[in-house]
């Protein structure tokens, strides 16, 4: 379980780092974990600012010799085993369904969701907004953006064809942003 596993982590690591479980599911004996995570800036010219976000995590991220090791400098490093676990994308595939469901119910047990993803896109924003579990990792907000037009044809299922059509309109109606796939708010763009 990781709450087993966050105590060696933090000792290793020993960056003020602290995560904490918002929900999480079993898939297969292993944890999948949609996770907060707090700490402080340690350098540069943000030193000393709080940060805040949220990501999925299973089990292997928080395990040494998968998630992370302690290399000859005594120092730890992060491995790319822990994002390769498959069963995070059961646990992602699995909240998938649960909000396809959701909108079927919403719309009237609808057979076809085709034709409410603009409002789906909208909902999935104000979910994305409160901080919900929609994708693997930390998603698009990486990106700056609520989540991915992938995301939006896995939830509906359709193809994504179709959905960069409705994205697109969307986007003529200034309802939404696109950066490549990812979904952003609509608004005035920042210059550099």
């Amino acid at each position: 379980m990781i709450k087993d596993l966050l105590p060696r982590y933090y000792e290793a690591h020993n960056d003020g780092v602290t995560y904490t479980i918002i929900s999480s599911t079993m898939v297969r004996n292993h944890e999948v974990a949609w996770m907060e995570y707090r700490g402080t800036v340690l350098c540069g010219p943000e030193k000393g600012k709080p940060f805040v976000g949220r990501e999925l995590h299973c089990e292997c991220y928080f395990t040494e010799g998968i998630g992370w090791k302690i290399d000859p400098k005594n120092r730890p490093v992060s491995l790319m085993d822990a994002e390769k676990c498959d069963r995070r994308k059961v646990a992602v595939r699995k909240r998938h369904k649960e909000l396809r469901q959701e909108y079927r119910r919403l719309f009237n047990n609808s057979p076809s969701l085709f034709p409410y993803i603009p409002e789906i896109i909208l909902d999935l924003i104000k979910k994305a907004k409160a901080g919900e579990f929609l994708e693997d990792g930390s998603g698009a907000n990486f990106y700056c953006g609520y989540f991915y037009l992938e995301t939006v044809a896995d939830i509906v299922d359709a193809p994504m064809r179709n959905i960069w059509a409705i994205a697109e309109q969307m986007v003529a109606e200034k309802k939404i942003r696109l950066n490549g796939a990812v979904v952003k708010p609509y608004g005035k763009r920042r210059r550099l």
